[in-house]
């Protein structure tokens, strides 16, 4: 969501926009209704994931707490980067948003890690070298914010 600055307030921090300006999202739950992220989500609700049978108000709780919910035109720049293989936040989480993004016309892309697991490093130890069909996801972070947050000097 927007965290719209506050003109009124008094704490000069409120008063600016938090509204990002572009972004880069690893193995991120963006529908928190989906199994298995709707289990960790419901030990911290302490309100069990929706089901079928599940009352209303449950599914829009779990609704109004997904990211992908709040997906307007407005939003910023996304880079998605999920691995196929996670099991704890499942590819489909990324699949999701990136076809809520292109919807609304948002720039978005979406890389996906072959066999890469939950993590920072998509399940690769430490040391070890990253397979020869994985993409250059350091690159593509940088490439990313160097186009979608670089600015030119002003002129003199």
């Amino acid at each position: 969501m927007d965290g719209k600055a506050e003109d009124d307030s008094g704490d000069p921090v409120d008063q600016q926009s938090a509204k990002l300006q572009a972004l880069v999202l690893y193995s991120a739950p963006v529908d928190l209704s989906m199994v298995p992220v709707g289990a960790s989500v419901g030990a911290f609700l302490r309100v069990p994931p929706p089901t079928p049978r599940t009352p209303n108000a449950t599914a829009r709780l779990y609704q109004e707490a997904s990211p992908i919910s709040y997906v307007t035109a407005d939003d910023r720049p996304t880079l998605l980067l999920a691995g196929d293989a996670d099991t704890n936040v499942p590819h489909r989480h990324a699949m999701a948003l990136q076809a809520a993004l292109q919807k609304v016309h948002v720039p978005s892309k979406l890389i996906t890690i072959p066999r890469g697991t939950h993590g920072p490093t998509f399940g690769l130890a430490a040391g070890a070298p990253r397979p020869t069909d994985w993409p250059d996801y350091h690159g593509e972070m940088v490439r990313w914010f160097d186009e979608h947050l670089k600015t030119t000097k002003p002129a003199r």
